[in-house]
């Protein structure tokens, strides 16, 4: 082999393994993105879907159990009624969510043990005022109870 074919090949070379690490790094990062998007879609359509079954459920009487898909990154959902009182809440274990809710904020939703996401549901009620549910298996499923001008949310035993 002559001199110059292995300077060409070592270029070759050289130029192969940057195509590649390139390849490699965007697609890590195409990946990446996909899955948070995704993960974001989940969040929306959880946020949706609770409010729409929340409204649907506010006749009188009615009463349905429901399940929310709930990405698995987040280990807790929490729920505040609207005749909250400052004993509700654990301030020691949800300081995140009490010093919002004394705050004032109108948030009645709070995703996360850090609340990490929050929202608010108009003419939700929480039995008991406050409580949260584990995110074991990504879907929470709670009970809904109509009260005419409101529904009532608790935990499914």
């Amino acid at each position: 082999m002559k001199k110059a074919q292995v300077q060409s090949q070592i270029f070759i070379f050289i130029l192969v393994l940057i195509v590649i690490s390139f390849t490699i790094v965007f697609g890590y990062r195409a990946i990446r993105n996909l899955s948070e998007q995704s993960e974001q879609t989940t969040m929306i359509l959880f946020e949706q879907e609770m409010a729409r079954k929340i409204r649907s459920g506010m006749n009188y009487g009615y009463v349905d159990y429901i399940n929310l898909e709930l990405p698995r990154k987040y280990d807790t959902v929490c729920f505040v009624g609207l005749s909250y009182d400052q004993t509700s809440i654990n301030q020691q274990q949800y300081p995140l969510i009490y010093s919002s809710v004394t705050a004032g904020a109108k948030d009645n939703v709070f995703i996360g043990r850090n609340a990490e996401r929050s929202f608010e549901i108009e003419r939700m009620d929480v039995d008991g005022n406050f409580f949260c549910i584990e995110n074991n298996i990504g879907i929470i499923r709670l009970k809904t109870e109509g009260k005419g001008d409101r529904t009532l949310i608790s935990q499914v035993d």
